[in-house]
């Protein structure tokens, strides 16, 4: 299992000790510096990165994420399907390409901070979201961040060649990511189901 609390947030460690270190001088006790100490144990929780084996399967389009799926939509015109996964603060906040392709876009929204599981008031969240060109239709996915959650990290750019399985972002805290396939497939979970990102099938090309 890696991490990426130092690649991530250096200075939010760095802050953390260096006010624990601070405080335990200024009032000669060693309290400051255990509770430092267990706020970096979180975040190291938080950050990390545990070693997965993807489903490499050529049908298969692999959950983008860890999480419980709140919903899944059918677009009426387009038959697109859209689901909604939300991450818990307990979750792993890393965030997976589920298929084989080329990134055709991003867009970055900047926006509030309602929670993430309520749909009503989260679609004027922060967001960024990412298509894949694939050879069997695009992928969409979108990071949105929740109450919690003031970062999305997202490391590709357009153009870049992407594979299934490769982490390509991150949303700090707890969260949501929605993901938006073709017409063409077959969706093999359910909502209030929980599922691991790069293990899980999500569906499968018809």
């Amino acid at each position: 299992m890696s991490n990426l609390l130092l690649q991530e947030s250096p200075m939010l460690l760095i802050i953390i000790t260096l006010i624990s270190l601070l405080l335990t001088y200024f009032y000669k006790s060693y309290i400051p510096l255990i509770f430092g100490i267990l706020i970096i144990l979180v975040l190291f929780y938080f950050y990390r990165v545990p070693q997965r084996k993807c489903n490499l399967s050529p049908n298969s389009i692999i959950a983008p994420s860890d999480g419980t799926i709140m919903k899944i939509i059918s677009d009426p015109l387009t038959k697109r399907k859209t689901i909604s996964i939300f991450l818990s603060p307990l979750d792993v906040h890393v965030q997976y390409i589920p298929y084989n392709g080329r990134i055709k876009s991003q867009i970055y929204k900047k926006g509030t901070f309602h929670p993430a599981y309520m749909f009503a008031k989260s679609q004027y969240n922060e967001r960024n979201t990412i298509v894949i060109e694939t050879l069997k239709g695009d992928i969409s996915i979108t990071q949105i961040a929740g109450m919690v959650a003031r970062r999305i990290v997202s490391h590709v750019k357009v153009n870049n060649v992407v594979k299934k399985g490769d982490i390509y972002g991150m949303i700090k805290l707890s969260s949501r990511v929605d993901i938006t396939l073709p017409s063409n497939v077959n969706v093999l979970v359910a909502e209030k189901q929980r599922i691991v990102g790069c293990e899980t099938v999500l569906a499968t090309f018809s």
